[in-house]
């Protein structure tokens, strides 16, 4: 077997894993394996290892997004972006923060969970923020209700 520091995986020709299938496989549970037939290659690797880095890179793409909107542009955000520009500069800089802590968390520990719900918080706030209705209900005054009665307290 060939052994390159391609991906930091074992690189094995395609000829070599129709020999010996079960080794490969075995390899594979453990960690990714490259395997080369002609001029492609392919990775081998249990589908919860892909399916990790899938999301993994899913959420970096959004984060990156999100963060891309959030610093650099403060004009024409994409539409799925616009709750952005309820928030200040301060506030997209304290977004950007949290959101980046969430991410280096989710990936260590894999609590893409919370992630999930410090991106959810933002969003749902920036849009409640740029809700017209939301800002006409603040906008109502609220009834002063005393707190002092004459009815005397019993036990």
């Amino acid at each position: 077997m060939v052994n390159e520091e391609v991906f930091q995986d074992e690189v094995i020709r395609a000829t070599e894993m129709n020999r010996g299938s079960g080794e490969v496989l075995n390899k594979a549970a453990i960690t990714p394996v490259t395997i080369v037939r002609n001029d492609e290659t392919f990775a081998l690797m249990r589908r919860d290892v892909a399916a990790h880095w899938r999301k993994e890179a899913s959420y970096a793409v959004h984060l990156t997004e999100v963060i891309w909107n959030a610093l650099g542009h403060s004009g024409n955000m994409v539409p799925e972006c616009q709750w952005i520009s309820a928030f200040d500069e301060e506030d997209r800089h304290l977004m950007a923060s949290e959101l980046m802590a969430g991410y280096r968390k989710a990936v260590r520990d894999g609590s893409w969970e919370d992630f999930e719900a410090i991106m959810h918080e933002w969003s749902e706030s920036g849009w409640a923020i740029l809700n017209p209705e939301v800002q006409a209900s603040f906008d109502v005054p609220s009834e002063s209700i005393s707190l002092h009665t004459d009815v005397p307290v019993t036990a």
